[in-house]
Parts: structure tokens; sequence; C-alpha cells
């Protein structure tokens, strides 16, 4: 009996341990989860003196927490960013010091090299290597996180270091083909960052199925690329090819401007037959007659094939079903490309049906005047007045706000 009372005050002792070893570290926790939180707020506000102090607080009771350093880094270059003088350079050494503690509290976190990196930069106290290790280190944390090697590209043409930046073209290439649009518009796009960037969508395509290569839809966005640039190089064999090839690739994504692109490249091409198909491809998967106008008509002007535009509109007609609203949209268009003949036949058309709308008389003046034919010009202005004075409502313009256009029919 004694032996087991003698225990009873060693075992709550015990328990008594173990329950101030969970509490203190949970207390800890919790004030400065509140801390930090509160800071939080104030960082919406933009009131970063305060938040630096309740994020020091917070720091207190979670030392450890690599998320609280690296927001006091954050809030000390924003003070740095809006002072000056001795006061700007202090900010700027804070903020190195808390963020180079986050990095040694989690090394591993590309966002904090990133920030530590910028702060570097900004300091101006550390040398170009310095900087770019930071900045190299982020793109090593995440290799396939195309904005860390992005940044890591401008940095690299920003010092100089040409070698490292074609190897980080051909990177961003092999593992985020759709960055082309935006990364040519860089200062560092040059024709040998160009061809590097295509050497890694190739090579990004012949790893695809491994875990180094690209997945099934950025192969498909990469042939789409190749088949840019290989237009731009007026390539259009190897540019048809390429977009023949990304349609066969997850089909159901293929959009009705991915055969018009492809239409483009048999145009210039001057495969007329097969753009057209390509065209009336493209405009069963759109909803509206009006959009399949205004993407396909302009391109059979951008690629100076003009001549074929009737009979192709005619084709387009047929298989679509489109009404007299399509053709005052394509005369007009017609108009501006001073081809008369087929636009004074669809109008002719309209007007052979519907003589009360003013629009058609309104392009027919157009022509005229373009003619040099004056009392045409003014007979056809003369009717489209008379007109647009119409009160009955089905003689109204279909141009008027008003004015329902036709659905476009299945």
């Amino acid at each position: 009996m004694e032996s087991g009372a003698s225990k009873q005050p060693c075992l709550r002792a015990v328990l008594l341990l173990l329950v101030l070893l969970l509490f203190i570290p949970a207390v800890h926790f919790c004030v400065g989860q509140i801390y930090y939180q509160r800071a939080q707020f104030l960082i919406n506000r933009q009131e970063y003196k305060p938040t630096t102090l309740l994020l020091h607080k917070a720091a207190e009771w979670l030392p450890w927490d690599s998320t609280i350093h690296q927001s006091l880094g954050t809030a000390y270059l924003e003070l740095a960013w809006r002072a000056e003088g001795r006061e700007q350079e202090l900010h700027y050494s804070l903020a190195v010091d808390h963020l180079r503690k986050a990095q040694q509290l989690n090394p591993l976190e590309p966002e904090i090299a990133v920030s530590l990196a910028a702060a570097l930069e900004l300091q101006g106290q550390s040398s170009p290597d310095a900087v770019l290790a930071a900045y190299r280190r982020a793109a090593s944390f995440a290799p396939n996180m195309v904005q860390y090697v992005e940044l890591l590209a401008d940095k690299l043409a920003q010092y100089g270091q040409h070698e490292e930046l074609l190897a980080a073209a051909e990177t961003l290439g092999r593992i985020y083909p759709g960055c082309y649009s935006r990364i040519r518009s860089k200062s560092w796009w040059t024709p040998e960052t160009e061809e590097q960037f295509r050497q890694g969508l190739l090579q990004g395509i012949a790893q695809s199925g491994t875990w180094t290569g690209l997945a099934d839809n950025d192969v498909r966005v990469a042939r789409i690329v190749l088949a840019e640039m290989a237009a731009k190089n007026s390539e259009w064999a190897a540019a048809v090819e390429q977009q023949q090839i990304a349609l066969t690739l997850k089909p159901r994504l293929n959009s009705s401007r991915d055969y018009f692109q492809l239409a483009r490249y048999y145009l210039w091409e001057k495969n007329i037959e097969a753009a057209c198909e390509a065209i009336l491809t493209g405009a069963a998967k759109e909803a509206s007659a009006a959009a399949v106008i205004q993407q396909t008509m302009p391109l059979f002007q951008q690629t100076g094939q003009q001549a074929v535009l009737p009979d192709f509109y005619r084709q387009l007609r047929a298989k679509l079903s489109f009404s007299y609203v399509e053709d005052i949209q394509v005369a007009e268009l017609l108009i501006k490309n001073k081809q008369h003949e087929f636009a004074l036949e669809l109008l002719h058309n309209v007007l052979a049906e519907r003589d009360y709308l003013p629009k058609p008389w309104q392009l027919l003046a157009e022509i005229y005047r373009q003619q040099g034919k004056t009392l045409d010009m003014e007979a056809a202005l003369s009717k489209a007045k008379l007109r647009m004075k119409q009160p009955d409502d089905s003689r109204r313009s279909i141009f008027s706000p008003s004015s329902p256009a036709p659905s476009r029919q299945p």
C-alpha cells in the first residue's frame, strides 16, 4: 500500500510535465499567430511601421517560423522604398537580415530566395555575383516553375551573362511553351535566344511522357508555338505541319481560332482549297456568324488572296446558311478592299428582298463614290435617307440598336 501511494505523486508529476510540454508550445503558437494575423491586416492597409512592431512580437513567440521573418523582410523593404538616406539604408539592412534568417529556417522556399535577391539588389552593397546567386537559388529550388526561371533570365540579361541566358531560354521552352507570347517582347529576345527557346520546345516534345518532358497539353501548345515561329520566318510548309500535328493532340481543345490559324498558313502557301476546308471546319465551332466573318474575311486580305474571296464566301454561305446580315457585313469589307463587283452582287441580292433597309443603299453610295459616279451616289444616298425616316417597325435599319439581328440557322 505504501509503495502504491508513493508512486502516485510521481505519476502526477509526470502527467503535469507532459501537459506543460504540450501546453506551452500551443500557447506560443496561438499568441504568435495572433500577432502575425494582426500584422497581416496592417500589411493589407499598407501600414508598414506598426506592422514591423507586431511581427517582432510574433517572432518572439515563434522564433522558428520562417514566414514571420519573410514578412518582416518584406515590410522593411516597403519602408525602405518610402525612406531616404540613412533611414533607407537601415531598412534595407534589416530586410536583408530577416530574409537571410527566413532562408536559414526554410532553405528550400524559392519565394524567400527571390525576396532576398531583390533586397540585396536594392541595397546596392552586394556584388552582381551575390545577387545572381540568389536568383539562381530560387530557380534551382523550383526548376519547373516558369516565373522563377523567367526572372533569372531577366537578371542574367541585365548583368550580361549571355551564355547562361541562352540556357535559361532553352529551359523556358522545355518547361513552359505557353510563355512564348510573353517573353518574345522581352529586351533580351533575339534571334539567338529564340533559337534556343525553339530547341527547348523540341527537347520538351522529345521527352514527353517522362518526368522531365512536357505533359500532353503542353506538347500541343509547343506545336502551336513552333508553327507560329515557322510562320514568322515565312516557313509556311513547316507552319502547316506543326499546326496540323497540334490539332491531332487533344482534339477536344481545338477552337475555331486554331483552324483559322491553319487556314492562314495555307493561304500564305497558296493552298486555297485546304485553307477553305480549314475555315469551314473552324466556322462550324463558332456560335456566331458575325464572329466567323470578322475572323476569316481579313485572312484573304492579309495573305494577298482577295481574288478568291467571292468564291469562298459563296461556299461558306451555302454550307452555314448565313443570312442577309452577313452579306451586308462582307459587302462592307469588300468595299474597303475596293472589290466592287462581288460587293454589288451581294447588295443587290439583299435589296431584291429587303429594299426597305437603309444600310445597303449607304454601301452602294460608297461604291459609287469610289468609282466617281456622282449621280448614282446621290441617288443611293437619297434612298438611304428616305428609308431611315420610315416609321414602320418592319422598315427599320438592321443596324439600329432596337432592331434584333436574325439568329444564325443551325
